[in-house]
């Protein structure tokens, strides 16, 4: 028979993947949620790009301990990352498919600067 540790530790990890939820799944609703809180926070700030950095960066720091999470948050947050939806993106960009599989956050294709012919 297991210790009553490792039995607590495996049934929580068979709860959290049956639930399908990972460190990834909170990282993109971490950068979801700061999204908002920085349009909120940075709608009047000058300096909007610095001022979303700094949300974002507050918001993401729970994944220090792995850089990919770390980056994936900030790219996503900043708006910078890839998406899945309109939702994932600032204000002002959508979701723009770059690639077959890959889509990221970009201004509007009617809003895109035209190159010239």
């Amino acid at each position: 028979m297991m210790p009553l540790p490792s039995l607590v530790a495996v049934m929580f990890f068979a709860l959290a993947s049956a639930l399908g939820c990972t460190r990834e799944d909170s990282a993109a609703k971490v950068a979801r949620e700061g999204v908002l809180a920085a349009e909120r926070a940075c709608d009047d700030a000058g300096q909007t790009e610095v001022c979303r950095e700094r949300v974002c960066r507050d918001r993401c720091d729970r994944f220090a301990d792995s850089v990919h999470l770390l980056e994936a948050c900030m790219a996503r947050c900043t708006g910078r990352g890839t998406c899945d939806s309109d939702s994932d993106c600032g204000r002002g960009l959508v979701c723009v498919m770059i690639a077959p599989r890959v889509r990221r956050c970009a201004p509007p294709p009617e809003l895109a600067p035209v190159p010239p012919p």
